[in-house]
């Protein structure tokens, strides 16, 4: 019913993350593996901010952003960096990480490197898009 290579993902990082705990003992002080949970209150500004512009919250943005936001991030570029960059044509919004992660695998990931299947390094094993990136463009994660 689904193609085969669904068959070949890995699982997922909690079960993985299960198999490595497993053979120790419980106890001691815990570890929060949360990724940017918010633990302080936002500035009541912020609320402001939001009742003042709730009513476009009712659709989604643009795919490529607006203007203003890719002119922002261009802004930051050269402040950050020191690096010009044309934000109509060099900048590209992300709905999130991993799209942006795995997109740039999907690009850039040749069939072959040097005869052999290509290798991704992933920088934290437990963020998922890292692996099923790599699978997908056929390379070995």
């Amino acid at each position: 019913m689904y193609p085969e290579r669904f068959s070949n993902l890995p699982a997922h990082a909690w079960p993985r993350l299960r198999a490595l705990l497993d053979a120790h003992e419980g106890g001691g002080t815990p570890i929060h593996m949360t990724i940017g949970e918010p633990k302080h209150a936002f500035p009541a500004w912020v609320t402001d901010v939001i009742a003042q512009n709730a009513a476009g919250f009712n659709s989604y943005p643009a795919n490529d952003g607006t203007p203003q936001l890719r002119g922002a991030i261009a802004g930051w570029i050269k402040r950050r960096y020191g690096v010009d960059v044309d934000a109509d044509t060099q900048v590209m919004p992300l709905n999130g990480t991993r799209e942006g992660l795995y997109n740039a695998v999907m690009a850039t990931c040749p069939e072959t490197k040097n005869g052999q299947k290509p290798a991704i390094l992933m920088p934290n094993p437990f963020y998922q898009v890292y692996m099923i990136a790599a699978i997908s463009g056929a390379a070995d994660p």
